[in-house]
Parts: C-alpha cells; sequence; structure tokens
C-alpha cells in the first residue's frame, strides 16, 4: 500500500499527471477499504473465538455445553476455519480472507446465539442483568426500538425509557463486544494487587475494590441500527411543579453505520450475608447503595462487631448496547 502512494506522489509531483495519480489514489482507497473490512472481521473473529473459550470454562459444570458452544468434542474444526482464513492474508490475498472470515462466522451463529444466550441466563439469575439481548439483540424488530423511544417500553416488554433506542445488527458483534469488555475488566487490579476474576463470587474486602467497570469497544465497522429523540415529549415534573420534557419522544430520526459499543461489568454484592430486620437491627440499604463495598463492609461491621472475611456476589455484565452518543449521521463518525 505504500507503494501505492509513493506512485501516486511521483505522478503528481514529477510528472504533472495529475488524472493519473487521482486514479492511483483511487486505488489505494479501494485497497485500504479492503484492508479494513479484513482487520475488523479477522478481529471480530478472534473474539468470539475467544468467547466461546471462555464460555466452554465458564459452564464446564454442563457435559453438553462444549458441544453447544463449540459444536463437536472440541475446537478443532473452528481452529482450522480460522488458520485457512488467515493464511489467505498471508498470501497476499487480502479480499478473498475477508470473505473468508466473514464466512466463517455466518457458519459459526448458531454457536454464537447459543453461547450468548449462556451468558444472558447465567447473569439474570438473582439480578436485574441478562436483558441485553432482549434490548439490544439482533432479533429485536424496528417497531419494538420504535416503541421504547415513544412509549418507554423496551422490547422485553419492561418500563425503560431512552433518548437512543438501539440494537446490534448481527449477534457476532455483540458477542465481540462482550468479550473485549470481559478481556478488558480482567486486566484490572484490586487494590491488594489481585486481577478481577469476573467468575469469582467474592471480591477483595476493600473500600475502593474494583466493582464497576465500563468500557468501550470500537468495531472498525457498522454494527448498529438504532432510533434517536429529535424532540420530547412533554411531561410534568411533579417535585417542580411544572411542564417540560418528559420520558417519551415525540418526533425521532433514524440513524444507521454506529461503530461502538459499551460495556459495564458490575460486581452485584449479596446483601444476604448480613442479617436484616425483623432478625437483626441493621436497617437494608436504599438500592443505590447496593452495589457500594463500602456500604457493605459499614453494615456487616455494624451487625456483627468485625469486618466481614470477603465481600460476597457474583459478577454480570450489567449493560451492553451500541455507543450512539455522539454519532453524526451526516459524518458516519463520531464527532465527540
Amino acid at each position: 500500500m505504500v507503494d501505492s502512494l509513493i506512485a501516486a506522489e511521483e505522478k503528481a509531483n514529477k510528472d504533472h499527471d495529475y488524472p493519473a495519480a487521482v486514479a492511483l489514489l483511487n486505488g489505494h482507497e479501494a485497497m485500504l477499504k479492503t484492508a479494513r473490512e479484513y482487520v475488523a472481521l479477522r478481529k471480530r473473529t478472534q473474539s468470539v473465538k475467544a468467547a466461546l473459550d471462555r464460555a466452554v470454562a465458564e459452564f464446564s459444570a454442563d457435559p453438553t455445553a462444549m458441544t453447544k458452544i463449540y459444536g463437536g468434542a472440541d475446537d478443532k474444526a473452528l481452529v482450522k476455519s480460522m488458520t485457512d482464513a488467515e493464511a489467505l492474508a498471508t498470501a497476499g490475498k487480502v479480499e478473498d480472507a475477508g470473505k473468508a472470515f466473514k464466512k466463517l462466522l455466518e457458519d459459526w451463529k448458531p454457536l454464537i446465539k447459543a453461547t450468548a444466550k449462556l451468558h444472558e441466563a447465567a447473569d439474570h439469575v438473582g439480578s436485574n442483568a441478562g436483558h441485553s439481548l432482549k434490548r439490544h439483540g439482533s432479533d429485536v424488530s424496528d417497531d419494538k426500538l420504535l416503541r421504547r423511544l415513544l412509549t418507554g417500553i423496551a422490547a422485553d416488554d419492561k418500563p425503560s425509557s431512552t433518548k437512543a433506542s438501539s440494537k446490534f445488527s448481527n449477534m457476532e458483534a455483540w458477542l465481540q463486544a462482550r468479550e473485549e469488555g470481559a478481556a478488558f475488566a480482567s486486566k484490572k487490579q484490586h487494590p491488594d494487587g489481585s486481577f478481577v476474576d469476573l467468575t469469582a463470587k467474592t471480591i477483595p474486602v476493600d473500600i475502593n475494590a474494583v466493582h464497576n467497570i465500563p468500557h468501550e469497544i470500537d468495531h472498525g465497522d457498522a454494527i448498529d441500527e438504532a432510533y434517536i429523540s429529535v424532540r420530547q415529549a412533554q411531561g410534568v415534573d411533579v417535585k417542580k411543579g411544572k411542564v417540560g420534557d418528559g420520558d417519551t419522544s415525540e418526533t425521532y430520526e433514524k440513524i444507521s453505520g454506529i461503530t461502538k459499543s459499551t460495556t459495564l461489568w458490575l460486581f452485584e454484592i449479596d446483601f444476604a450475608a448480613i442479617t436484616i430486620p425483623p432478625v437483626g437491627h441493621v436497617a437494608p440499604p436504599p438500592f443505590s447503595l447496593k452495589k457500594s463495598p463500602e456500604t457493605y463492609i459499614d453494615l456487616y461491621t455494624s451487625e456483627h462487631g468485625g469486618a466481614p472475611a470477603s465481600i460476597p456476589g457474583k459478577w454480570v455484565m450489567m449493560q451492553l448496547f451500541p455507543k450512539v452518543a455522539g454519532w453524526n449521521q451526516e459524518l458516519q463518525d463520531y464527532d465527540r
């Protein structure tokens, strides 16, 4: 690709043949487009494979898990298909390599869907998490996306008003986002130097223990469709006693081409380890504080007369959705 730029520069600066220089630049841009598509698909495939591996380990207690996730007794067929696709790129056939990775992801769709559902179901146990697929998955219809914007009722039929109602255009991008968010989270360290373990049922007893890990993923290509609010419907602010913007939208715009997503891994603390009324005397914490290590430590110490040995709970993917904020539909890029 560098050679094509040099050739274009020489045509312009030495030969002063600008039409030929522009033609060479157009060819260079076409090569860049092909290369970007290959890189995005290769990255997605690698993340999806890592997600499948993570799921096999996480759900190892299920004797049928490997077959559901790998589609067989092992991952040899998956690894071979990735190796074959990469070999095309190594041979200089970048466009063919991109097509091979795209077909590979298409072939893996049943495995990807099964894995995504396993993760969502596990997150949902005893938690409000595990709703991303129902609200932002590729199976969500445009009608339900729009309904959330106009009425505040999400695709899972639960109240959840928003100014941007979005979905992933394919399941592969959803699982890629989940995995890259998990990989990012696993590199975080608690104050005692230990790394975050997303399968752990406890975190260290420290008010600064890592328990909330947001991350932004750049997919490198379009992964989203969405409706955004243009004008909010009027509503009544009960506290202020006046009319203002409500929770729903009156007018909207459909956008597409979004390339980023947002994830939030959250350690949900299990306050059941603390005796609360009517058995004990410690009042349960307000909902807003239930994710706070400091709140758990303080309440446990008040009830038991000493600090806990650890803070119990579980890690969940609390949020996973395409990033709409800052998207400029005209530019097809983020401008903030």
